[in-house]
């Protein structure tokens, strides 16, 4: 009966939609009836005349402004027949050669009014590479509710120019440069106000962004910088969320941020947090700039990850009069000895300094005063960088592809580095390089041996141009990631450390796992003061490949993951429901939740036995229960190979997405991949990284206030704050949305809910006993 009334109700919605649809047109921008010259001699085409259209837009259509050298403007002249010019979405702008599409808000002719109201859901702006595309707000209201897009499209230029003169322009999103391609996009405020309610970005590309705030004032929820922008700030007003005094410090110390300009390191710029708003406010002076100070240092002001073996201090001087006697540096890990003159300190004459020894993951203040001929000081401001938590010792991005072209004793060649078994009678190991199985960036060695009666031994084997003192910068691990193949035999694997070999000492079967896993070496038994070399090689009878990437030295100590006897068994009583996939959906908790697979059901080997890939379905549909017991709190436990992509749902018991029919979602966030679960009525919960393609297991808890979120049984983040629904009519649906949509693209395994909150004990007792390995830093 409920399967009969699901489908009518996915009918009626399909008609509805449809009916919808329908209803929206392409609307095309034909300026037939261009107004006459304005005062400055522009051809002028106005919104609401609909000769201008081949069918007049109307606020579920969208419209295209494709014809260059059109000016449309919006204005409040005829308020009283249309007082809001409205559509779904607008495009301005598609291709090459279309150039100069201005869409102009302002007030009528007569400069007197309020000014013109317009609003489109969606904006793109240059969905090709168009010239000179732009918006311009003189008065008014211009309002995007969804997203604003500029250089939307994936050609290979043009650009896009919003100017704000006056009046609001409003954006729930702002994408300033969207896609990967060339080209530029520019907002320049010069008054008015620009309202971005959610998050303004810049896309990953070449493309170039700027940001020119004259006046007004520029008001962002989520500010998502990136080094493609240039942010200047002259007489207006920054706006943003939350403290983000560190982020204005990094964008002016890398140059992003300027003041008129000019470099915003030597005064003028104002930034202000208000902790009771929960704002941050950056306004700027140039004219209060002071030529006296030190500016501009390296490492960038509050940069993060600075190399602690090649790290030397270095500065701008001011006006060459005050700095005539030198500088005096003051350098510590106290921010306050920094600004009090009480650290230590060195007269340097020179425009450079070399620190002393810096530690792993350490935070550094650092100042520099001018000493002008007199004796007089100019007080520098107080800088600071984070050292990195690790110092490289290789992953293998370095290396070029070995190919017909390649010299090959080409010193570039992985081979040529880490020396291997090649042509030698006792070594059977040889090494390339990688490019499709890697855990970090594009690249990873691929080590593969043969060992037998006659060759016993198969090594890789880099040699050190000098020595390195593996005891500096607070090191005490070496740590390298690791994927084996499932037909890997061997005596043993080890890492040997000039003579001193360190065999794994954890399960075999890790190193037979085609997934990456971490081996970290604890270095507090072996003598790292004068490293030579550094050897990876397998031991005993056997065949197989080995896959290493990303060897780092830490400043941390082994751990390991939750080990299997610290579990705890949950109480079976409350087991509401229990999938362990081995062939068949079934519910083997005794409650009679039996799943259906919807679509093709693909059983593949897992964690324990089975697992089902859901690639090829829409889900598991598990029937209509109650995932809490009627207790309103609730443990979902899953052992998961996720292999990214966008948002792919757990588990979902919602008819629809609203507080008062759905119940809640446990979902993987795609692209930023964390864990979350989220109700219409209650603030998200999102957790840790989920670590796409390898076997993890999650698990969610929920005590009816707060949720926790597990990875491998471990709770980095702690509870937050969150909400569930009440009870409604739906199933219960595994891997998929209700609808069939966000399918997981992976495998599924030993699927678990609980009436209640498991306590972290018995969070990895649901881990089956399961011996995880080392903790990754």
């Amino acid at each position: 009966m409920l399967e009969t009334k699901l489908k009518r109700l996915a009918i009626l919605c399909l008609v509805f939609g449809l009916a919808l649809t329908a209803s929206a047109a392409n609307v095309n921008w034909t300026g037939e009836a261009a107004g006459g010259p304005d005062a400055n001699g522009l051809t002028l085409g106005y919104w609401d005349v609909p000769g201008n259209w081949d069918s007049y837009p109307t606020a579920n259509d969208q419209p295209f402004i494709r014809v260059s050298n059109t000016t449309v403007v919006v204005d409040d002249y005829d308020d009283v027949n249309t007082p809001v010019k409205e559509c779904k979405t607008l495009i301005l702008g598609k291709q090459s050669p279309e150039e100069n599409i201005i869409l102009w808000v302002r007030s009528a002719e007569n400069g007197s009014g309020a000014g013109g109201v317009f609003q489109a859901n969606v904006i793109k702006m240059n969905q090709g590479n168009a010239e000179n595309v732009q918006i311009i707000v003189d008065a008014g209201e211009f309002n995007v509710p969804g997203r604003l897009r500029t250089l939307q499209g994936g050609g290979p230029g043009g650009s896009c120019f919003i100017t704000v003169n006056g009046g609001v322009l409003n954006a729930g999103r702002f994408s300033l440069t969207e896609q990967a391609r060339e080209g530029q996009s520019t907002l320049t405020v010069n008054g008015g106000l620009v309202d971005v309610a959610k998050d303004l970005h810049m896309g990953q590309s070449p493309a170039e962004a700027f940001i020119d705030l004259n006046g007004g004032t520029l008001k962002v929820n989520d500010f998502k910088p990136t080094n493609a922008l240039s942010l200047d700030i002259s007489g207006g007003t920054l706006s943003l969320n939350g403290d983000q005094s560190d982020l204005i410090a990094q964008l002016a110390g890398s140059g992003q941020l300027t003041l008129a300009g000019k470099s915003a390191l030597r005064g003028g710029l104002f930034v202000s947090y208000d902790a009771d708003a929960g704002t941050t406010t950056v306004t700027a002076d140039p004219n209060l700039a002071d030529p006296n100070k030190a500016y501009a240092p390296v490492p960038l002001d509050a940069s993060v990850d600075v190399a602690p073996d090649t790290a030397t201090l270095s500065w701008s001087a001011g006006d060459s009069t005050a700095a005539a006697g030198g500088h005096v540096m003051y350098f510590s890990t106290d921010a306050n000895a920094v600004e009090n003159g009480s650290s230590g300190n060195t007269l340097d004459t020179a425009e450079a300094a070399v620190p002393e020894e810096l530690m792993l993951g350490q935070t550094y203040y650092w100042r520099v005063d001018q000493v002008a001929s007199d004796s007089t000081i100019y007080k520098g401001a107080v800088w600071s960088f984070t050292v990195a938590d690790s110092l490289l010792v290789d992953d293998f991005e370095s290396y070029v592809v070995f190919d017909v072209n390649t010299p090959v004793d080409d010193p570039n060649l992985v081979f040529n580095n880490w020396i291997d078994g090649y042509h030698v009678a006792d070594n059977g190991s040889e090494v390339m390089l990688e490019s499709v199985i890697v855990k970090q960036d594009a690249q990873s060695m691929l080590l593969t041996y043969d060992n037998n009666d006659v060759v016993p031994n198969s090594e890789t084997k880099l040699s050190f141009a000098s020595a390195k003192d593996w005891t500096k910068h607070g090191i005490k691990s070496l740590s390298l990631m690791f994927r084996g193949e499932p037909g890997n035999t061997f005596g043993s694997v080890y890492v040997k450390i000039n003579d001193v070999k360190k065999a794994y000492p954890l399960l075999a079967s890790h190193l037979q796992f085609a997934q990456w896993k971490p081996w970290i070496i604890d270095l507090n038994d072996v003598d790292v003061t004068n490293v030579t070399s550094l050897a990876i090689g397998v031991d005993g009878a056997g065949k197989g490949a080995l896959y290493i990437d990303d060897i780092r030295l830490y400043d941390q100590e082994a751990q390991l993951m939750p080990a299997p006897d610290s579990g705890v068994e949950p109480n079976e009583a409350a087991l509401v429901a229990h999938y362990l996939f081995d062939g068949n959906a079934e519910d083997s908790s005794g409650n009679g939740h039996h799943g259906t697979v919807l679509g093709t059901a693909n059983w593949v080997d897992g964690v324990f036995d089975g697992a089902l890939d859901l690639s090829q379905t829409t889900g598991v549909d598990c029937g209509d229960f109650d995932p809490t017991g009627g207790t309103g709190k609730f443990t979902l436990a899953v052992w998961c190979y996720y292999a990214g992509g966008p948002i792919q749902h757990l588990v979902s018991k919602s008819a629809g997405w609203a507080a008062d029919t759905m119940m809640f979602q446990i979902e993987i966030k795609g692209g930023q991949n964390y864990l979350n679960l989220a109700y219409q009525g209650a603030p998200q919960a999102g957790f840790d990284w989920v670590t796409p393609n390898e076997w993890v297991h999650l698990a969610m808890t929920f005590d009816g206030e707060q949720a926790t979120g597990y990875l491998n049984g471990i709770d980095s983040i702690g509870p937050k704050a969150t909400g569930i629904g009440s009870y409604v009519a739906a199933p219960v649906i595994l891997g998929a949305t209700q609808t069939g949509g966000r399918v997981l693209q992976g495998l599924m395994d030993d699927v678990r809910i609980y009436s209640y909150p498991l306590t972290p004990a018995e969070v990895i007792g649901t881990i089956g006993g399961v011996d995880l390995g080392y903790k990754p830093f």
